[in-house]
């Protein structure tokens, strides 16, 4: 039995004065079965206020394997994950049941939960320009019922470029949930920081997002925000925005530091209404890991100059 408010427990220290007040004048049975009647009733009162429950042991095991398919990984590396699960498929219990999800800049569902022993191949398409661990473990978590024992297997090399893992990963594990990081090369780890990645220790920038307002008006000036993650060392650059057609609205020198900084660039919406794309661009002049990840678009609409209807009474 566990229980989740467990302090409450300590009114039944308080239970023996409790029965003496309440207890029954007279004897005989009737007496006695009144004063089991207020025993039992406040015991169930001090075991629902401490969240008592009754864990069901059950030796099914539920695994979700979480496939990072971002661009940072080569080739032979998800060759090497695809290996790794479908080893697992096969030394798995019977009654054990997995699932497959693949990940890069979001996370899709390859498998469901099933009995199957077999991983022939992957068809699910993430976006790959970006690696996002936090929405692949919601949807790991998601996945599992809470009936059965639960594992989630993350295969990754920890190069994670938007969100932060680190608050979901304590949740599943305060869940009760098996968490365990497997990092390329697929040596086991604690947390996706103790991974190592493909040039981990050299100098990367990244653009992770992009802010701007869903509505514009024709010729409005608004604030585009760009946000960068840099890793290891200053990369200086050039940043530039263009349109759609590619035309150059905006460009300046730009040095990413590491971490997370944000930079706010002033734009003049154009004149012809409808939706209209805001591609940015850092462009390194210094060692940039991995420059796939430079480049990020954004969307907005324009419409046309806002009207006013006037209402007023015929003249005279």
């Amino acid at each position: 039995m566990a229980f989740s408010h467990p302090l409450w427990l300590l009114l039944t220290l308080a239970l023996p004065l409790v029965v003496w007040l309440w207890r029954p004048m007279g004897g005989g049975r009737r007496a006695q079965g009144v004063l089991a009647m207020r025993i039992t009733l406040l015991s169930a009162i001090i075991l629902a206020l401490s969240g008592a429950s009754i864990s069901r042991s059950n030796r099914q095991l539920d695994v979700v394997f979480v496939l990072d398919w971002s661009a940072s990984l080569p080739p032979e590396a998800k060759a090497q994950a695809l290996a790794y699960v479908q080893q697992a498929l096969e030394h798995k219990a019977p009654d054990d049941r997995a699932a497959v999800l693949v990940f890069g800049q979001d996370a899709l569902v390859e498998s469901s939960l099933s009995a199957e022993t077999r991983l022939r191949r992957v068809t699910s398409l993430p976006r790959t320009a970006h690696t996002d661990l936090e929405e692949a473990l919601r949807l790991a978590l998601a996945l599992l019922p809470p009936e059965n024992a639960r594992r989630i297997v993350v295969l990754t090399d920890g190069a994670y470029t938007t969100g932060d893992p680190a608050g979901i990963a304590a949740l599943i594990r305060s869940s009760g949930i098996d968490l365990r990081f497997v990092c390329y090369p697929f040596g086991q780890a604690v947390s996706p920081s103790q991974c190592l990645p493909p040039g981990h220790a050299q100098a990367d920038a990244a653009i992770t997002a992009l802010h701007l307002p869903d509505i514009l008006h024709r010729g409005e000036t608004f604030t585009l925000e760009v946000t960068f993650r840099t890793q290891n060392a200053p990369v200086p650059g050039r940043l530039e925005v263009r349109d759609a057609a590619g035309s150059l609205l905006h460009t300046q020198a730009y040095t990413a530091r590491p971490g997370r900084r944000r930079l706010s660039i002033r734009l003049t919406a154009g004149e012809t209404p409808g939706l209209l794309a805001y591609t940015v661009e850092f462009i390194p002049q210094g060692a940039d890991f991995y420059a796939e990840n430079n480049r990020l678009q954004g969307y907005t609409r324009i419409e046309g100059a806002p009207h006013i209807l006037l209402v007023s009474p015929p003249a005279g």
